[in-house]
C-alpha cells in the first residue's frame, strides 16, 4: 500500500510543473511551493489539466475529469503548495470513502 503524504503530493505537483516547463525549454530552477504556474505564459488552463493528470498519475489520486488542481472553483490561480494541498484533500476524501468495515484505509492502485 502506498502512503500518500502532503510532502509526496507537493513533490508530485512540483515535478509535474517542472516536466511541463522542461518540455517548453523554460527554466525550472526557481520553481518552488510559492510558484503560481498560471503566471507562467505557457501554463494555460489546458496545460493545467495536463499537469493535474500528471500529478494524479504520480500519486494514484483520482481527480475529477476536466478539473485542474491549479485553480480554485472561482478559477483563481493557485500556488504549487495550494495545488498539492488540493490533491491531498482529494486523497483524504477518497480514503474516508474507501474505509473497510473494520476501519482500515486503502489507497486505490
Amino acid at each position: 500500500m502506498t502512503t500518500i503524504t502532503k510532502e509526496s503530493c507537493l513533490e508530485a505537483v512540483k515535478q509535474a510543473v517542472v516536466d511541463i516547463l522542461t518540455n517548453f525549454d523554460l527554466p525550472t530552477s526557481a520553481i518552488g511551493p510559492t510558484t503560481i504556474p498560471h503566471k507562467i505564459a505557457q501554463f494555460d488552463s489546458d496545460i493545467g489539466i495536463f499537469g493535474t493528470v500528471m500529478a494524479s498519475q504520480a500519486t494514484k489520486i483520482e481527480v475529477p475529469l476536466n478539473e485542474s488542481i491549479f485553480s480554485d472553483k472561482n478559477r483563481r490561480p493557485l500556488t504549487i503548495q495550494q495545488a498539492a494541498d488540493r490533491l491531498f484533500e482529494l486523497h483524504s476524501k477518497q480514503s474516508r470513502s474507501k474505509r473497510s468495515p473494520n476501519g482500515e484505509v486503502g489507497v486505490a492502485s
